[in-house]
């Protein structure tokens, strides 16, 4: 049989953008022998093409569940020699559904979850597809931990190349700060190991927070393992429409207050028109507090601080009680950053950014942006705030493509609701937007993370190379261009291509 005929379409066959005949999905699957690949008349298409945020309609072409390196490199190359554009996704989770694109080759290496530990070295390789869940299952059974991320049901692939925040960030540092070595399957087919000391070690450094996606398939992992110690979060949180000056007191304290935590401890805080704990509407304030290995030490600087706050409440005359709440579960702690259930997919939007400036004006402007915004009934609408320092700050900025290591927090703006055809969406989108452009016009914040995606930070000029430069400026910074010339160097022809993808220089 001839698998790459160029005679005249068959009804079945689809024209590509460029206007090139496509193989039926019958000849596409038989050029990939003994891998499963998924189209539309399959009846798993649907729910195999489905990604996180169900903001996104996307039909790609194929998606090919990869289970090994040879599966990965067929794949890649089958797509070189037909001309078609490829998608990477590790678990879907990609906020602005860049893994996957309407007639796309997906390259889906959820199937991909071998967990493999070394006790000797501290170490583990680990595949893309791993959830974080059973990741930390693996490594706890063995008395290891790694600094992954907040959502135990978001796979570890794209997470690691992002740059990766969790709970034990102060700690641990970023999870890429982890990462020892990469197995990578280049544009071209061919499987290289990468490290920080042979000959792609300037690749090494890009994949360490250049984002998920634009250099290579990663196919494993090797992490340097912490070791395991129980954990003990703290939860202080303050509800009241009536103390908005209290409020911002309260949070301009804890903002203050991050650089001086012990590296044991690594927090976030939210603030919203929502108590999730009470299901009641107001202004609320949550602080949580991960203290790694239960030193009383540790817990009793939690324990000063919030009587720190409490002398606040009490110079202000509040009669609405600062709550304070010991939680105990991991999943507790993995899971504080959430209000959605993570296993479910859901329509959302976020944004990102690191502040600039007066700590105080930003405390006003942010509880001011609130405090007027109305409470959605259909969607939860709220600003995270993720401490960094500590470990993250001391390792050398040279380390990794990472940014912004001298930030002692990050802003994460949120807005997710249930139906993608919620008549209110644009709204949600909309209170995101505003948001950020509001504490941007004050000039409290600047650049953003990539782990936290947002297309839209800039608008349209009408040039759309210099557009996406600007807007890659953001989340790279003065990387930028150095990151550009590692893409030129190992993906010149820009096979790995998508919205918010690093060109080449």
């Amino acid at each position: 049989m001839v698998l790459f005929k160029k005679s005249k379409p068959r009804q079945e066959e689809v024209l590509d953008v460029g206007g090139k005949a496509r193989l039926n999905s019958k000849d596409f699957k038989q050029a990939l022998p003994g891998i499963r690949v998924i189209s539309e008349e399959d009846p798993d298409y649907e729910r195999s093409r489905q990604i996180q945020n169900t903001r996104f309609n996307y039909k790609p072409f194929y998606i090919v569940k990869c289970q090994n390196k040879d599966d990965v490199v067929k794949t890649i190359k089958l797509c070189q020699r037909e001309n078609k554009s490829v998608r990477i996704c590790s678990g879907g989770h990609q906020h602005e559904g860049m893994c996957s694109a309407d007639n796309v080759v997906v390259i889906d290496l959820s199937c991909m979850r071998e967990i493999s530990v070394c006790k000797d070295s501290c170490t583990a390789w680990i595949e893309p597809g791993s959830q974080l869940q059973y990741v930390y299952q693996e490594l706890e059974a063995d008395d290891f931990t790694l600094p992954g991320g907040g959502g135990d049901t978001v796979n570890i692939g794209g997470l690691v190349q992002g740059g990766g925040w969790g709970m034990l960030a102060r700690a641990g540092g970023l999870t890429c700060d982890s990462l020892q070595e990469v197995k990578l399957v280049t544009a071209t087919g061919k499987p290289i190991r990468v490290t920080q000391d042979n000959q792609y070690q300037d690749l090494f450094w890009g994949i360490k927070g250049g984002g998920g996606g634009n250099f290579g398939v990663i196919i494993q992992y090797k992490f340097q393992l912490m070791k395991h110690q129980d954990a003990q979060l703290i939860s202080i949180s303050y509800t009241s429409d009536k103390d908005k000056i209290l409020i911002t007191k309260l949070l301009e304290c804890y903002l203050n207050e991050l650089p001086i935590f012990d590296d044991n401890i690594t927090s976030f805080a939210r603030v919203s028109h929502y108590n999730a704990q009470k299901q009641e509407s107001g202004l609320t304030l949550t602080m949580r507090f991960n203290c790694f290995g239960r030193d009383n030490i540790i817990y009793n600087k939690v324990r000063d601080f919030f009587e720190k706050l409490s002398d606040l409440k009490q110079k202000a005359g509040s009669h609405h009680q600062l709550e304070w709440e010991n939680l105990d579960t991991q999943q507790e702690i993995r899971d504080a950053d959430l209000l959605i259930n993570s296993s479910v997919a859901l329509p959302h939007k976020v944004s990102s950014a690191f502040p600039k400036g007066n700590i105080t004006k930003l405390s006003q402007k942010i509880i001011d942006f609130v405090y007027k915004q109305k409470n959605f009934n259909k969607a939860a609408t709220y600003l995270s705030i993720h401490s960094l320092g500590g470990k993250i700050k001391k390792i050398s900025a040279d380390s990794s493509s990472f940014f912004y290591r001298d930030k002692e927090f990050l802003l994460q703006f949120q807005a997710w609701w249930q139906q993608p055809n919620d008549e209110q969406s644009g709204d949600y989108i909309n209170w995101v937007r505003n948001f950020r452009q509001e504490l941007d016009n004050a000039g409290c914040i600047e650049g953003a993370f990539i782990n936290f995606p947002d297309q839209t930070i800039v608008e349209p000029s009408g040039d759309e190379k210099a557009d996406k430069i600007k807007l890659l400026k953001y989340y790279y910074g003065d990387n930028l261009d150095r990151l550009r010339e590692i893409k030129a160097k190992y993906d010149p022809h820009n096979f790995f291509s998508f919205g918010m993808s690093i060109p080449p220089k």
